[in-house]
């Protein structure tokens, strides 16, 4: 019994499209040597001549002569290869009405192999997710099996039985790189076990705890510098002037008494909040005046 691959085969091999008939190659004669020695004749005559007035009238002939000469050529060309081509266009034509059939059947079968073989990557993904969920156990809620696959296993020619090999190779990688992460003793063992699921890197998990570090460390000598700097802003700044004090006689009397207001300049060190409540302070004993930032 044979199948319907066979049967088909058979018929193309028994049904071989040939040319029955056709003659390639045959020659289009002219009168070449004739055309050629008249051209000749009257581009020798004009080569480096300057056409004098009174040979104008026959300038303009050979002129005239020599345009419909060419025109007359290309339309004799142009004849031959429509003569040429005709028997060509046709067989073209037959052609692609012969083949309109088998073009319309290759697509159809092109379609529907392209969604069996669609559904068939899909199986092969489901299996394979099923047999890494098994396989990685609580991994799988740090990678999921979006984050450790290949497109290349769903190819046919990439065997079932070596991706599920591939995916063991993978699961026992993450394992093996998660017991080493452990055993660094790292100060940001953490963020380091972060990294490494985000990446399944192994160096970029480790680099990131040392960049923490590093982190860590800048903020320290920063703290450092700007306490340093705090200690010696009061040693650097001059003393402030002592205002005089007023004469009282001169200032006219008020209803201050013998008290009258005076301009005092206070220079205190404190925090802006400290400053704030300091600020609200003297406004509730009625003080005016304006606070300036050193």
């Amino acid at each position: 019994m044979t199948t319907k691959k066979q049967d088909t085969e058979e018929l193309v091999q028994s049904h071989e499209f040939r040319i029955t008939k056709m003659q390639p190659g045959t020659e289009i004669e002219a009168n070449f040597p004739e055309i050629e020695a008249k051209i000749a004749e009257i581009t020798e005559l004009y080569a480096g001549t300057i056409v004098s007035l009174d040979y104008l009238p026959q300038a303009r002939k050979d002129r005239a002569y020599l345009n419909g000469l060419v025109k007359s050529v290309e339309q004799r060309r142009i004849e031959a290869k429509n003569a040429y081509m005709q028997p060509y266009n046709a067989f073209e034509a037959q052609v692609k009405t012969l083949l309109a059939p088998v073009r319309e059947a290759s697509a159809n079968l092109d379609a529907q192999i392209k969604t069996l073989e669609e559904q068939e990557r899909g199986n092969k993904r489901m299996h394979l997710a099923a047999y890494y969920e098994d396989m990685a156990g609580a991994l799988v809620e740090a990678v999921p099996f979006e984050r450790i696959e290949d497109t290349a296993w769903l190819n046919r020619t990439f065997r079932l039985e070596d991706a599920y090999a591939a995916i063991e190779g993978i699961i026992e990688r993450v394992f093996h790189d998660e017991q080493a992460l452990d055993g660094l003793s790292l100060s940001h063992p953490r963020e380091a076990k972060a990294e490494f699921f985000a990446t399944l890197d192994l160096s970029r998990a480790i680099a990131r705890s040392k960049e923490l570090d590093e982190q860590e460390e800048a903020a320290r000598r920063l703290e450092e510098a700007v306490a340093a700097n705090r200690a010696m802003i009061p040693a650097l700044q001059p003393e402030p002037r002592p205002e005089p004090e007023p004469e009282v006689s001169a200032v006219p009397k008020t209803s201050y008494g013998d008290d009258p207001p005076v301009r005092w300049s206070i220079e205190i060190t404190c925090t802006r909040s400290a400053m704030n409540s300091i600020m609200k302070y003297m406004q509730s004993l009625g003080l005016t005046g304006k606070v300036v930032r050193r």
